[in-house]
């Protein structure tokens, strides 16, 4: 009677926890997700961007261009929410041991380099009651496309519950050894970890 008993027992406890992991959760359908993607050259700083009801400003800044948007900010009367920084995070592609033609980069001299293909990015977001964002992207710029070596951003954004997501990438490349095998260590066109993005919001 008693093993009857315990059988029962753990036969309801087989069906009670198969019916909880069974309990999924409902997306909320109202809920709409928009999304937008492009890229912005280097010729093209500043763009602006008009997305989900937002003006999305990127602008070429470095240490010294923040002071003076935050004072042309406040010329114009306006609030200012930050500047907030966001830091780059670099990780290598699977674009390794590279042939690569370098010439016309500063500090490094024209020749054949072997290196490897690293990609910075950084995501930002933005809340509801944003109506102007504008980010800060870093100048110089890194490569839109590390095959062309054109300088610029790749970026999307796209809606949240919360408010806007915009994410961010470029391309560096690490050169390692130059065409006798020399060992090298040059990061063009700017080192990914050093990189902080400001922005802020109005």
């Amino acid at each position: 009677m008693k093993k009857l008993f315990y059988l029962a027992l753990c036969v309801s406890a087989i069906f009670t926890s198969c019916s909880e992991d069974e309990i999924v959760p409902q997306n909320n359908e109202n809920v709409k997700v928009e999304t937008i993607s492009g890229t912005c050259k280097l010729s093209e700083f500043p763009k602006t961007i008009h997305f989900a009801g937002k003006t999305i400003i990127l602008e070429l800044m470095d240490s010294t261009t923040m002071p003076e948007v935050e004072k042309r900010v406040y010329t114009k009367g306006l609030t200012l929410n930050g500047p907030y920084y966001v830091s780059g995070t670099p990780r290598q592609t699977n674009y390794t041991n590279q042939k690569l033609s370098i010439s016309n980069t500063v500090g490094v001299p024209t020749g054949i380099y072997f290196g490897d293909v690293w990609s910075t990015s950084g995501e930002i977001r933005l809340p509801q009651q944003a109506m102007i964002g504008t980010i800060g992207m870093p100048n110089p710029a890194g490569y839109i496309d590390w095959r062309t070596r054109e300088k610029g951003v790749n970026w999307s954004m796209a809606t949240t519950s919360t408010g806007l997501k915009l994410s961010w990438h470029f391309y560096t490349l690490v050169l390692n050894y130059n065409s006798i095998g020399q060992a090298v260590s040059y990061v063009i066109p700017l080192d990914g970890a050093k990189v902080k993005i400001p922005y802020y919001w109005q």
